[in-house]
C-alpha cells in the first residue's frame, strides 16, 4: 500500500519540481536583463540629461550642432538597446508580471470549469466577493489563476467537501482568500500544488485550526492611491552622483527645493528628519533598493505621516512589468530614465502644489525619454 502511494505521488512531485525549475529560470532571466537595462541605460541617461542642461547655456552655431549630434546619436543608441532587450524576452513574458485586473471578472471566467461545485443539489462551495474587489488592482494574473485552479481542483477531488465557504476580499496590498469548512489538508500532491502556486506569486498561507480556516494572502495593489504631497520640497534618491546632480538641477529649475540621498538607507533617514512633498526614487541601488525602501516607508519606518508620501519610481529599468512591480511595491508613478524637465514636469505638477516654475528657453523641445520612441 505504501509503495502504491509513493508511485501515485511521483508524477505530481516531478511536475512540481519541473515547475519550480521553470519559475527559477524565468526569474533569473528577468533579473539578468533588468540588470543589463539598468547598467547601460544609466550612463546613457547621464549623457542626455547633460545635453538637456547644455541647451540652456549660451552656445555658438557650431557647438549647438555638436550638441544635436550627441543627442541624436545617444537616443539612437537607446532605441537599439530597447530593441535588443525586447528581442531577448521570452515570448510568454507578459504572463509573468502584474497586470491591471478586476478580480470579479477574472473569477467569472476562471470558475466556469468548476461549475458542478456550485450547480448541483448540494452546492458544496459558496464563494463570497467583498465590495472592495470592485476597484481595479495590479496582480500577477496568471499566477493568481494558477492558485484558483489548484485550490478548486482540490475541492473537486474531495469525496465529500461538505459546506465550504470561500470569502475573497482586498486588504491594503493583499488579496485575501479565506477558506472555512475545509478540513486541514493532508500531505497530498493536490495540496502541494496549491502551496507551490501561492509561493510562486510571493503569497503566504496561514492556517487557523481553531476556526477551521485557511487564509491565502496574495500581493495585489489598487491602481489608484490618490496621494498628494504638501509643500515644494523634493527628495531625489539615486546611487549615481551624476544623476543626482543633473536631476537636482532639473527639478530646481522648475522652482522646487531639492535634497538628494545616495541610497535607500540614506533616504529613510532623510524622510525621518525632514518633511517632503514628493520622493523621486531610483529602483536599483546597492545598499537598499528602491522597492524595499518604499515598502519600509509605507510600513511606517520613516514615521506615520511619511507613510502616505507620494513616491515616484525614477529608474533605468525598461523591462516589461517593471512599472507594475514598482506600483505593487507602493510607488505612485513610474518615470523611465533618461528623464528631462519635460518628462518630470507633469509628475511634479500631479503630486505637488504649483511652484514658481523657472522655464528654460527650449522648454518645448522633445524630451530625451525612451517613452518618445
Amino acid at each position: 500500500m505504501a509503495a502504491g502511494a509513493s508511485d501515485t505521488s511521483s508524477p505530481t512531485a516531478e511536475l512540481v519540481q519541473a515547475r519550480n525549475a521553470a519559475v527559477a529560470a524565468d526569474r533569473a532571466r528577468t533579473a539578468f536583463f533588468a540588470a543589463i537595462s539598468h547598467d547601460l541605460r544609466t550612463p546613457i541617461h547621464g549623457v542626455l540629461a547633460a545635453v538637456d542642461q547644455l541647451r540652456d547655456q549660451p552656445t555658438t552655431e557650431a557647438s549647438a550642432a555638436l550638441i544635436d549630434t550627441i543627442e541624436l546619436s545617444t537616443k539612437e543608441l537607446l532605441d537599439r538597446l530597447d530593441e535588443l532587450l525586447l528581442l531577448a524576452q521570452p515570448p510568454d513574458y507578459a504572463n509573468l508580471h502584474p497586470v491591471a485586473s478586476r478580480i470579479p471578472e477574472v473569477l467569472t471566467h476562471a470558475l466556469t470549469a468548476y461549475a458542478r461545485l456550485f450547480n448541483d443539489d448540494r452546492s458544496s462551495v459558496q464563494v463570497q466577493l467583498d465590495p472592495s474587489l470592485e476597484q481595479e488592482v495590479l496582480i500577477q494574473k496568471a499566477g493568481f489563476l494558477r492558485v484558483v485552479d489548484a485550490l478548486f481542483a482540490e475541492f473537486m477531488l474531495l469525496p465529500d467537501p461538505g459546506r465550504v465557504r470561500v470569502a475573497i476580499s482586498l486588504h491594503g496590498s493583499a488579496l485575501l482568500v479565506d477558506v472555512t469548512g475545509f478540513a486541514a489538508p493532508i500531505a497530498s500532491g493536490g495540496w502541494a500544488l496549491v502551496e507551490q502556486a501561492v509561493t510562486a506569486v510571493q503569497g503566504r498561507i496561514a492556517r487557523i485550526p481553531e476556526e477551521a480556516r485557511i487564509s491565502l494572502s496574495i500581493p495585489a495593489t489598487p491602481t489608484s492611491a490618490n496621494r498628494h504631497g504638501h509643500g515644494e520640497r523634493v527628495l531625489l534618491v539615486d546611487d549615481t552622483a551624476v544623476i543626482r546632480n543633473l536631476g537636482q538641477a532639473i527639478v530646481q529649475s522648475m522652482g522646487y527645493e531639492v535634497d538628494v540621498a545616495d541610497g535607500g538607507r540614506a533616504a529613510l533617514a532623510a524622510v525621518s528628519e525632514c518633511d517632503y512633498g514628493l520622493i523621486l526614487m531610483d529602483v536599483r541601488m546597492p545598499d537598499l533598493d528602491g522597492l524595499a525602501t518604499v515598502s519600509r516607508i509605507r510600513a511606517g519606518e520613516a514615521g506615520a505621516e511619511a507613510a502616505e508620501l507620494p513616491i515616484v519610481a525614477l529608474t533605468a529599468h525598461a523591462i516589461a512589468g517593471a512599472r507594475e512591480e514598482a506600483l505593487m511595491a507602493g510607488m505612485d508613478d513610474f518615470v523611465t530614465k533618461p528623464f528631462s524637465r519635460q518628462s518630470l514636469a507633469p509628475v511634479l505638477q500631479r503630486f505637488l502644489p504649483a511652484a514658481a516654475t523657472v522655464a528654460g528657453p527650449d522648454d518645448e523641445r522633445a524630451a530625451p525619454s525612451s517613452d518618445s520612441r
